[in-house]
């Protein structure tokens, strides 16, 4: 009925235009106000005017331009949708014509300038490890523009508002950019890092692609309405856009594709191809992936509901789909809000075997409402955020004080190592995937890990937390010089612990907090002793070097008898390394004392008690020697006759 109305309409327009050139010539004619338009929003509402000299209404029609008129060109107050071609030009020039055959002609021109706002793409990184930050994404700066920055997998660290953000990623998977830039009229574009198909629904000709392939096809009862399209004819729960574009487009691994929506039912078929599709059906978001297996055969996954229910209301919403094969993780975003993460294995990508041709839009439940279906649609190749390599570090903790302990990771595959410590010193390599530390402080220590990727550059920190323990106090008291002979009792310096006492000189042991030992032989010698806290089984040792001297020779040697008067020598061992002592009862030291040798005079008969003290110098060890003379008186002659 739609058609065939028009077709009546326009045949009593083309009668009156016979009677009309008949008439006489207008007396003026206005086309309008010259104005301008946004592309995002670029429907033009004519207002022509045509009165003739004696003051009544004229008629005429539009001319120029390619693009679409509603109703049709022959009406005065009819909108016009500019083309692309149009768009690109910046503007389009409407004629309006009498239908009065006149000479000079009296038709009348109206400009309207088609202002687009900046779809350039998006420069920065197509590649980031996971958790980084620093990431820098721009676009060229122009006076006058609003910056509103959308980002999926990460965050905006900085820059929000202007011509260039600082991202940080997050975890793993795909990351998308796109940016709406609006000026000051409202007039608003979409930008995109690496985008590879992008369409503006606005315009005359839908299927006219901004950037990448012009799609095959559309229905033809979708209609632009200046800001996206609606279904205003045959309207039903099975019409929708129906944009079919080349499926060479999208044979990629990695891929997020965008699509500006406003609710006017509940179903809308966004994507399809190759089994993959993203659609809404009663209101609830959905995906469904066919992927590639580990063998190479397709596997489905879904129909998957994401748990989002659209709001029953007319706002257009930005509903996103991304996936990364090289992760193969799949996100799905409503707005900037994350409403579906799913990981199907790094082994796997969407299966576009035979897939063919891409379908948009199949299904939008146009009710004839009017209401803007789709607006915008981008696709690009999202960034690939990179996995840092990962391990678990394991190792003892607690530790103790002084103790030496293996700390080592799970050896993932092509890293390098780098260990580290806080309150420790690595004995040893420490590029390797295991590495010894001396825990040398008490208390909160770390054995730290820096794996480095060989082939992607992306590093990953991990710190093991290590609780150390004090040492008990292994020193003990006792003398380190001692005699042969002599005796000693060593007491360790705490008290209440497990003690293990040996010794290298006769192999005693002892569990007691002392230890005791005799010196039998000279030499050197050592005692060693463990103590280990019950409390924290930490342990802790000592060793004390002992040296064990030898007694000097105490033998004394000279004459044992002697006459009152007399003077004899006596003798001890000499060695420089001695200090002497003479002591004599019973007579008089004249010279010597001091030395290892003495004369000693004797007054009077008797038993002499002779006594030398040999003592080793530095060590205190010494020993005497004695000696006891007899001193006889002389015989007593009388006269000798003859």
């Amino acid at each position: 009925m739609h058609h065939k109305l028009l077709h009546i309409v326009a045949f009593v327009m083309l009668l009156f235009l016979a009677l009309e050139s008949a008439a006489q010539c207008p007396g003026w004619v206005y086309a309008g106000k010259d104005s301008t338009v946004c592309y995002s929003n670029n429907v033009v509402y004519l207002d022509g005017k045509i009165r003739r000299t004696n003051g009544q209404t004229g008629y005429g029609y539009w001319s120029g331009g390619n693009g679409q008129y509603s109703p049709a060109y022959y009406y005065m107050n009819a909108t016009y949708i500019p083309s692309m071609d149009e768009v690109n030009a910046g503007y389009v020039d409407l004629v309006l014509i009498p239908y009065q055959n006149c000479y000079p002609s009296k038709a009348d021109t109206v400009r309207i300038t088609i202002r687009k706002v900046g779809e350039e793409s998006i420069s920065g990184p197509l590649a980031a490890c996971e958790y980084s930050g620093g990431n820098s994404y721009s676009v060229a700066n122009k006076a006058g523009l609003n910056y509103s920055w959308h980002v999926v997998g990460g965050t905006i660290s900085s820059g929000s508002g202007t011509n260039s953000i600082t991202v940080n990623w997050g975890a793993e998977g795909p990351g998308y950019i796109y940016l709406v830039q609006t000026d000051n009229l409202g007039c608003y574009g979409v930008g995109s890092l690496n985008p590879i198909s992008r369409f503006n629904l606005n315009t005359s000709d839908i299927g006219k692609a901004d950037i990448g392939s012009d799609a095959t096809s559309y229905d033809s009862d979708a209609i632009p309405n200046g800001s996206g399209f609606v279904i205003t004819s045959n309207c039903g729960g099975s019409k929708g856009l129906d944009l079919v574009l080349p499926g060479s487009n999208f044979d990629r691994g990695k891929m997020c594709m965008t699509f500006s929506w406003q609710r006017d039912e509940s179903q809308a078929n966004f994507f399809r191809r190759g089994g993959t599709e993203f659609y809404i059906s009663g209101g609830t978001l959905y995906v469904k992936l066919t992927q590639y297996n580990s063998s190479g055969a397709s596997q489905v996954v879904g129909p998957v509901s994401t748990g989002y229910t659209v709001p029953n209301d007319d706002v257009m919403r930005h509903f996103t789909f991304c996936y990364d094969s090289s992760s193969g993780v799949a996100r799905v975003l409503v707005n900037d809000n994350l409403v579906w993460n799913y990981s199907t294995g790094s082994t796997s990508s969407l299966y576009w075997v035979g897939a063919g041709s891409a379908y948009v839009g199949e299904m939008m439940d146009g009710s004839c409402s009017g209401n803007t279906l789709l607006d915008w649609i981008n696709v690009s190749v999202p960034v690939s955020i990179i996995p840092k390599p990962s391990t678990a570090i394991s190792g003892n903790n607690p530790a103790c004080q002084y103790g030496e302990y293996l700390y080592s990771c799970d050896t993932p595959s092509r890293v390098t190592y780098n260990w580290s410590s806080n309150g420790g010193t690595i004995q040893g390599s420490n590029t390797g995937p295991a590495a010894w530390v001396n825990w040398n402080t008490v208390g909160s220590n770390s054995m730290n890990l820096l794996l480095t990727d060989t082939v992607t550059g992306c590093d990953s920190s991990f710190v093991f937390g290590v609780s150390s323990h004090s040492a008990p106090d292994a020193g003990f008291s006792g003398e380190d010089s001692l005699c042969v002979g002599e005796q000693e009792t060593y007491e360790a310096n705490t008290t209440g612990l497990l003690y293990s006492w040996s010794g290298t000189l006769n192999g005693a042991v002892s569990d007691s907090a002392t230890y005791f030992q005799e010196m039998t032989a000279a030499g050197t010698y050592s005692i060693y002793l463990e103590v280990i806290d019950t409390l924290t089984t930490c342990s802790n040792a000592d060793t004390l070097t002992i040296w064990s001297h030898a007694l000097p020779d105490s033998v004394m040697t000279g004459p044992a008898s002697a006459c009152p008067g007399e003077t004899e020598t006596y003798q001890v061992n000499s060695a420089s390394d001695l200090n002497y002592s003479w002591n004599v009862s019973g007579g008089t030291i004249v010279s010597g004392q001091g030395s290892s040798e003495v004369a000693v005079k004797f007054p009077a008969s008797g038993t002499v008690s002779l006594a030398a003290e040999i003592t080793v110098q530095g060590f205190g060890c010494s020993v005497t020697g004695t000696i006891s003379p007899q001193v006889f008186d002389k015989p007593v002659t009388g006269t000798i006759r003859h």
